[in-house]
């Protein structure tokens, strides 16, 4: 794997912990900040699935992996065109904050992959659920909007995240 792929790694995986270890992404300040965290989220999403396509310890995992993939994929562009629509930017790359614990999972294969990312995508996914069903309350327009069409398959990844062994 060369050195660009093992950046965005950690990147997406240290954009998902930074997102499960903020407290006030709970709560966006408006809707702009929530469509740039919902589209650093979603990139993070993307690229923690393709890790776990290629690394996970088991067949569950790697299809989770796929999974998030193919969902946030769709959820990324939709998230842009509503960031197009109220004028907003949509960021290229997840947090930057969080590429420390994406390096954690890069150096970690098998079982332990498994049992850390799915510590991961389920508290991620908590605070992504609390925080787009925050947006959908109490947002207005294409956020607000987008939250709403988010929210089922963001459950639909907590419920899978749970049932992973490990």
């Amino acid at each position: 794997m060369g050195c660009s792929m093992k950046l965005s790694f950690c990147a997406a995986a240290a954009a998902v912990v930074a997102l499960a270890a903020t407290p006030a992404l709970a709560q966006p300040a408006d809707d702009n900040t929530f469509i740039q965290k919902a589209v650093a989220g979603d990139t993070g999403e993307i690229q923690m699935g393709h890790m776990l396509e290629q690394k996970g310890g088991t067949a569950q995992v790697r299809h989770f992996g796929a999974t998030l993939v193919q969902d946030h994929t769709l959820s990324r562009r939709k998230a842009e065109a509503a960031a197009k629509a109220m004028g907003a930017s949509a960021p290229e790359q997840p947090d930057p904050d969080a590429v420390q614990a994406m390096s954690q999972l890069q150096s970690l294969s098998g079982a332990q992959l498994d049992t850390q990312a799915k510590q991961i995508a389920i508290q991620d996914h908590q605070k992504d659920i609390a925080m787009f069903e925050q947006e959908a309350k109490s947002g207005h327009g294409p956020a607000a909007a987008h939250a709403r069409q988010s929210l089922p398959v963001l459950r639909k990844h907590l419920h899978m995240a749970e049932a992973l062994k490990g």
